[in-house]
């Protein structure tokens, strides 16, 4: 038995066609969890990002937009289910944040089932949160067993479920991945596809570097240690309910889908260059006159943004402040390697640190900087 989840790249307009060739060409494919429909190109905004709006504003055009890329699917694949009718009444009777933000999946879970001809099965009720907001693993693999042991092909919403008080609890986004997890673990099946628009994880970011390879295979812990370095192609928590069962995880891509991926089980993949990740930063230069002890540790401000920052007494007392643009770097490797040579290629190096099979550096920010430490690894 094969659980498969597909993210919001695939449920659009111009793509569900492709969910359906895959599904319905494998028929160990007995349960589907989906998420909200995605952008359908560049210029829109994902469906879940509209709701979060539309939970601010009650913008009616911002309404009209989200029943819009569902009706979208309806007539594209010329389906029955009233979707405009359901989409007003639930998104005109209700305030709760919660409530209205969940429902990107439950109104693509409608959809889907009846392109597929699956039963529709909600997760509120299934997904079940503790009262202080934590997931209730256990309690949650209990009822989802149950309710699936009765039916042979499913449909599930992705991303909430419910707590104690039966009030809609979110995941953090990208919660449809744990979803699709917790029903892997609950009918015991051999493999977890996770369906996306890469083929599974990457060795580096193919926007930084020329043709990175795709990770064949690597083991839980190492996704996360690149989720920690900043390689975020799923949710950080999505191998905790397959761990306990060994179930296998396979990162797939609708738009290659003879790929074979990235498949992560419990062994470990400990050769050469596992996955390289780069940010901008930006690194402060102070006065000489100020000791280097009272430099504080790196600290991360957004994703995209890292500085080395003085405490806040020797702030007050500083009057020159020099910032220079700079890359964040991260390699994870398995062998060795000889720093002095990185520092060598790269030039001006404001910080390096090694541990843990892994080399983190902040260097001067360049076009080839990135590619730079990524031959460096890939050729050693």
């Amino acid at each position: 038995m094969i659980v498969a989840k597909f993210g919001g790249s695939g449920v659009t307009s111009t793509n569900l066609n492709r969910i359906k060739k895959i599904v319905l060409n494998n028929p160990d494919i007995k349960h589907v969890v989906v998420s909200a429909v995605g952008k359908q190109n560049n210029a829109e905004k994902k469906v879940t990002d509209m709701l979060i709006e539309y939970s601010r504003s009650y913008d009616k055009k911002i309404l009209r937009k989200i029943v819009e890329a569902y009706l979208a699917i309806k007539e594209k694949y010329d389906l029955k289910t009233d979707i405009e009718k359901i989409i007003n009444k639930s998104l005109s009777n209700s305030k709760n944040y919660a409530y209205l933000v969940s429902r990107g999946e439950y109104f693509s879970a409608l959809m889907v089932s009846e392109l597929l001809d699956f039963t529709f099965v909600d997760t509120k009720n299934l997904v079940k949160f503790k009262a202080d907001g934590r997931l209730d693993m256990e309690n949650s693999s209990a009822l989802i067993a149950k309710t699936l042991s009765k039916i042979q092909h499913s449909v599930l919403t992705g991303f909430y479920g419910s707590d104690p008080f039966g009030r809609i609890t979110l995941f953090s986004r990208g919660g449809s991945d744990i979803t699709g997890a917790l029903v892997s673990d609950a009918v015991d099946a051999v493999i977890y596809e996770n369906w996306t628009d890469v083929n599974g994880f990457l060795t580096a970011n193919p926007q930084k570097v020329l043709n990175p390879k795709t990770i064949e295979c690597m083991s839980y812990g190492q996704l996360a240690k690149l989720n920690r370095i900043g390689a975020d192609v799923l949710h950080p928590m999505t191998v905790l309910p397959l761990v306990k069962k060994s179930i296998p995880l396979n990162i797939r891509n609708i738009f290659n889908p003879t790929h074979s991926g990235t498949l992560i089980t419990r062994v470990a993949n400990k050769n050469g260059l596992l996955a390289a990740t780069s940010f901008e930063a930006v690194y402060s230069v102070f006065d000489k006159i100020i000791p280097i002890k009272n430099f504080e540790n790196l600290k991360f401000y957004n994703a995209e943004t890292i500085t080395r920052t003085l405490s806040e007494k020797p702030i007050q007392k500083i009057k020159s402040v020099f910032e220079t643009p700079a890359e964040y770097i991260q390699v994870v490797y398995y062998g060795k390697y000889n720093t002095d040579e990185i520092i060598e290629k790269l030039g001006k190096i404001f910080f390096l640190s090694k541990g843990d099979n892994t080399l983190s550096l902040i260097t001067e920010r360049g076009n080839s900087t990135v590619q730079t430490v990524y031959d460096y690894f890939s050729k050693i």
